[in-house]
This record gives structure tokens, sequence and C-alpha cells, in this order.
């Protein structure tokens, strides 16, 4: 593992002990000792325990950025998703919600946003953030009877690569028509 170790001031004992474990780790100490050697040892100490200050809040500073970083990345969409939804028209958003059972009317309060400073949504945004969130719960779901089954491979996907048995009538519009010629074929026949 790597750390990066600040010389331009006084190195901390800890610091020390870290170099000593690293190539040229001696030559480094010796030429940050020279180089503060002329400070009375109150300085040096002031100095070190200042570093080891800076050294502990840039820790907390990179610890905070990945937390944002990964609950960015938790409520995100899915690329896919994003794409599949993007140029669909309001009439195609009401469709596919219908398809799947969800609410297809718009209120106010849904155009409403989160923080009063922000524009309120449009009827398409709102349509178009609740498919998301749909997709969104069919995908985590999909994971986790992924990681529940012992079968290496994965399941099939269609669409905006949501898995197509746990969502039937779930695809692009090509595989929805050739689903219903299917059932209008074997219905011509059953007669």
């Amino acid at each position: 593992m790597s750390r990066f170790i600040d010389v331009n001031k006084p190195l901390s004992d800890e610091e020390k002990e870290y170099l000593l474990t690293r190539a040229e780790g001696e030559s480094i100490i010796a030429a940050n000792e020279r180089k503060f050697a002329h400070l009375p040892d109150d300085k040096r100490a002031k100095l070190a325990e200042q570093a080891e200050k800076d050294r502990e809040g840039e820790e907390e500073l990179r610890r905070r950025a990945a937390e944002l970083d990964a609950k960015d990345e938790e409520d995100s969409y899915h690329p896919e998703d994003i794409d599949y939804v993007r140029d669909m028209t309001i009439a195609d958003l009401r469709q596919n919600l219908e398809k799947r059972g969800l609410r297809t009317n718009v209120l106010k309060a849904d155009m409403q946003p989160d923080s009063p400073e922000d524009d309120p949504f449009t009827e398409k945004q709102v349509l178009a953030l609740r498919l998301l969130d749909h997709l969104d719960e069919l995908r985590d779901a999909a994971k986790q009877d992924l990681s529940k089954s012992s079968a290496p491979e994965a399941a099939p996907t269609t669409g905006a690569g949501v898995v197509n048995e746990e969502n039937p009538g779930f695809g692009s519009e090509e595989e929805d028509d050739e689903s219903q010629d299917d059932e209008s074929d074997s219905e011509s026949t059953e007669e």
C-alpha cells in the first residue's frame, strides 16, 4: 500500500517508521532532518504536530469523498435504463408504465422538487423517473436473485437489461409484437 508523505514538513515518528520499510527511506529521513535541523526542537515538534493534523484532515476528506462517490453510484440509474427511457414521448412513457401496472397520472405533488430552490419537474420527467425507479428495482431484484442462485451464468435480459423471466411483457416493442402474434396464433388454432 502506498502512502503520501509530505517531505516539506518535519516527519513524524510514524512516517519515519513507515519510510524505514521502503527503499531509500533512510536517505529521505536524513534529508528531511537536515532540512529542518536549524529549527529548535519545540518548533520542529509543533510543525510535526501540525503536519499530522493536516494528514488526518486529508484522510477524513478522502474518506468523505469515497462515501459521496459510493452514494452517488448507489443513487444513479443504470446507463442502459437511461438510454431506454431517454427518447420516449409522454405517450410512450404512459404506455410502458401501464404495461407494468404502475401509476400513469401525474399530480402537482409529484412535480414538486426535493428542495425549494430547484425548478418543478415536468410531466415527462415525473413519468421518466417513475419508470427509471421501477427498472432500478427490477435490476436490484435480479441481482439479488442471481447472487442467491448457484447457477454461474447470468439470466437472459431484454430491453433495458432487466431479466425477462421475472418481468413478462418487458422488452422492445418488436418482442412485444412477436409475443402477441404467438398468442393470436395459439388462439386461432384452439378454435
